[in-house]
Order: C-alpha cells, then structure tokens, then sequence
C-alpha cells in the first residue's frame, strides 16, 4: 500500500469514527518533503466533551494491525483550534497556515 493509499484509508476510518468537522495533513507529507522515515501528521477537529490526552487513544487501537505507516494524530474541538490559531508559534497556527484539508464537512466553514 503506498503512503497516499494509507493516508486515504486512514481518512475513511477518522471520518465513520469521529464524524471530524476538519481533518488536516500537515507536516512533511503535506509540504510534499516527505522521505521514507516521515510519519503522517493528521489534525482531526471535531466537537468533544473528552479529555486531549485521550481523544487519539481509542482512534490508535482501531489502527493496530494496519499500521504500514507511522502516524501522528492530534485532536482539537473547534474552539480549541480557533483560540491557538490566533497564536503565531503553535502547532495549530501552522497547520492553519501551512496544512492541507483533506476532509471538511459541507457545513463546516474554516475560520
């Protein structure tokens, strides 16, 4: 399976798991200077009541045993994401600015 084979696999399981608002590549496979050592750095946004440290947790146990490719996942609510994208230096400043949106939901405007 090729890295964009995965990363699309990936993005339909992110999609019937968390229903995301926004899902963003970002990092090295989204600036195309990816090499063979380079994870997949993914940003899902979506509404949650659970604690940071946890929301990837349970996404990570529906991968095991189809991880061809290293990942690196981060979580955020909506407003979490628009409150640090108003700061330069954080990592969700970057992915606004530099991310690429592989999923967004119809009625989901980026801000």
């Amino acid at each position: 399976m090729s890295i964009n084979e995965y990363i699309d696999f990936i993005l339909k399981k992110i999609v019937s798991f968390y229903d995301p608002q926004i899902v963003y590549l970002f990092g090295s496979q989204a600036r195309n200077d990816a090499n063979k050592d380079s994870d997949i750095d993914l940003l899902i946004i979506e509404e949650t009541d659970k604690p940071k440290r946890l929301r990837a947790l349970e996404f990570r146990k529906e991968l095991r045993g189809n991880n061809y490719y290293p990942v690196d996942m981060l979580v955020y609510t909506p407003q979490e994401f628009k409150d640090e994208c108003q700061i330069r230096g954080t990592i969700a400043y970057h992915i606004k600015e530099e991310g690429k949106i592989l999923y967004e939901q119809k009625s989901t405007i980026a801000s």
